[in-house]
C-alpha cells in the first residue's frame, strides 16, 4: 500500500469532522513541507476566511506560533467558517534548480509551467550543448589535472627546457 503525502494527510486531519483528534506526527516535524505560511495559504479561495487570516497572521509574528497550536486553531476556524474541502486552494509544489532559477532569468515571460515544459524539451534534445552555450547556461568546466598529466606537464617542460638550453646558450671551449 502506497504512503500518504503530507499534504494529503494533513487535508484528512483537518477535514475530519472531529475536535478531538490528533495531528499527525510526521506533520509537526521540524522537516515536513506543511509550514504555517502553506497553511494559511490554502484558503485563498474563501473570501472571508482569506481576509480574516490576512488581518491577525499577515505579519512576522506567524513565524512565533508552534505549528501545533496554529493548526488547531485553523482547524476550529474551518467548522465556525464552514469550509469545505473541495473550496482550499491546490498550490503544486515543484523543486527549483539552477536550470530552472536561470531559465527563469533569461526568458522572464514564460510561465512556470512552461519553463518545465521547456527544460524537458532541452534534456531530450541532441544539440543541448549547443542550445546551452546559446542560452549563457554552459558550466565551463575545469578539466581535472590528474597525476598522469601533471607528471607529462612536467617532463613536456623540462624537454622545452633542454631544447632552448641547446639551441640558445653554446659553450665555448677555450
Amino acid at each position: 500500500m502506497a504512503e500518504i503525502s503530507p499534504f494529503q494527510q494533513f487535508q484528512n486531519w483537518l477535514f475530519d469532522g472531529s475536535k478531538k483528534s490528533e495531528i499527525p506526527q510526521d506533520i509537526l516535524k521540524s522537516t515536513s513541507p506543511i509550514s504555517s505560511q502553506y497553511c494559511i495559504s490554502i484558503f485563498l479561495n474563501n473570501p472571508k476566511f482569506n481576509f480574516y487570516l490576512n488581518t491577525y497572521f499577515n505579519n512576522i509574528n506567524l513565524w512565533y506560533l508552534e505549528k501545533e497550536e496554529l493548526f488547531t486553531f485553523i482547524k476550529k476556524c474551518i467548522n465556525d467558517f464552514k469550509i469545505q474541502r473541495r473550496s482550499i486552494a491546490y498550490i503544486p509544489w515543484k523543486k527549483t534548480d539552477k536550470l530552472f532559477n536561470s531559465l527563469r532569468k533569461k526568458i522572464p515571460h514564460l510561465k512556470d509551467y512552461e519553463i518545465v515544459l521547456y527544460m524537458d524539451f532541452l534534456q531530450k534534445d541532441e544539440n543541448k550543448d549547443k542550445i546551452f552555450t546559446t542560452l549563457g547556461l554552459d558550466d565551463n568546466k575545469k578539466l581535472k589535472v590528474t597525476k598522469n598529466r601533471k607528471s607529462k606537464n612536467k617532463k613536456s617542460k623540462n624537454d622545452k627546457i633542454s631544447e632552448f638550453i641547446e639551441e640558445n646558450i653554446t659553450i665555448d671551449e677555450k
